[in-house]
């Protein structure tokens, strides 16, 4: 999230602007095992795992703004 005024808006990774807090977007994703990261290069599985150490995560897909 990024303070744009005195509204917080909802980025990609990009930095495209998808939507604001109160306002209304979506996004596919859903729940997988830390397995499933074996395409991961070592160091990035490892700065996953040490920063958010557990055997399942919710990853997002590409929002779609819907403001």
């Amino acid at each position: 999230m990024v303070g744009l005024g005195d509204v917080l808006h909802i980025e990609t990774g990009d930095g495209r602007t998808v939507g604001q807090i109160g306002g209304t977007f979506s996004m596919g994703g859903g729940f997988v095992p830390s397995a499933t990261f074996a395409h991961l290069s070592d160091a990035d599985r490892a700065s996953a795992e040490s920063r958010c150490p557990s055997t399942n995560y919710w990853v997002v897909g590409d929002p779609i703004a819907g403001d």
